[in-house]
């Protein structure tokens, strides 16, 4: 089983995606438009614009993030959830968190610190 975050964006996705694959070393997988796509949506789904992601695969190693436009009259922002990044270096930890503060709102800040997890 693979788990794997899932985001919602109201016609950003490409950007954002584009961002994370700059910022993150991963690689865009995945991206196709509502309108380049003939495939059927899920029931209760709504497209959204033509030019809007449909969805978006980024793999970063073994993991990936998706994501996907929503129309706006349906987007309802997420709470209740983090996406953590286990680094090597608290330099690598600075330079992302830089790199995704330029033009981003910063809604709580936490210092970057080294965790020290312990198995049950």
């Amino acid at each position: 089983m693979q788990v794997m975050t899932q985001m919602a964006f109201t016609g950003q996705c490409r950007e954002a995606f584009e961002l994370y694959e700059k910022v993150l070393a991963g690689k865009i997988t995945v991206m196709n438009t509502f309108g380049g796509s003939d495939a059927k949506l899920p029931p209760d789904s709504t497209a959204s614009a033509p030019e809007q992601i449909r969805f978006a695969e980024l793999r970063i190693g073994d993991c990936a993030i998706l994501g996907n436009d929503v129309p706006k009259s349906e987007y309802r922002p997420i709470q209740g959830f983090n996406i953590a990044l286990h680094l090597k270096t608290a330099a690598e930890a600075r330079r992302i968190f830089d790199a995704f503060s330029q033009g981003g709102q910063i809604v709580r800040r936490h210092p970057i610190w080294r965790a020290v997890l312990q198995p049950n």
